[in-house]
């Protein structure tokens, strides 16, 4: 999922799936989004030197882009999301917390090897996002 239109589609899928638009219940339960797993990872191995302008974009739409729009469509459903949620193992109520989870490489946190130049930056810009994210949701 790393285009537009993809959001659009996992967007409309998941409020297909709302509690409240499919309940004869007179409390309906509302909609909530637990998580978000963003595991997107491309890379073209060459040279920068040599490297094709548009491979060199579509690792940076795939492996930065589509992360970045998953979470942004999926942060107001997350926001909205503050629950509580019955344990099935104890019988008190455990306060359940949405999460969002990048799947990174260790080429995000240090240089790759020769031909890594443009996967490793993609990794980079995926860990500065996640790390900024953070401070952000935390406001």
């Amino acid at each position: 999922v790393t285009k537009d239109d993809d959001m659009g589609r996992v967007m409309n899928m998941i409020h297909s799936t709302d509690p409240s638009t499919h309940s004869n219940d007179a409390d309906p339960l509302p909609l909530t989004l637990m998580g978000v797993f963003n595991n997107a990872g491309v890379s073209k191995l060459r040279t920068l030197e040599f490297e094709d302008p548009a491979a060199v974009r579509w690792q940076y739409e795939v492996n930065v882009m589509g992360p970045q729009r998953l979470t942004r469509a999926a942060l107001p459903l997350l926001r909205e999301t503050d629950i509580l949620s019955p344990c099935a193992e104890v019988s008190s109520v455990a306060r359940a917390s949405p999460r969002i989870v990048f799947t990174g490489s260790i080429a995000g946190i240090s240089n790759g090897p020769a031909r890594f130049a443009s996967y490793s930056g993609t990794k980079h810009a995926l860990e500065g996002m996640a790390d900024s994210l953070r401070s952000e949701v935390e406001e």
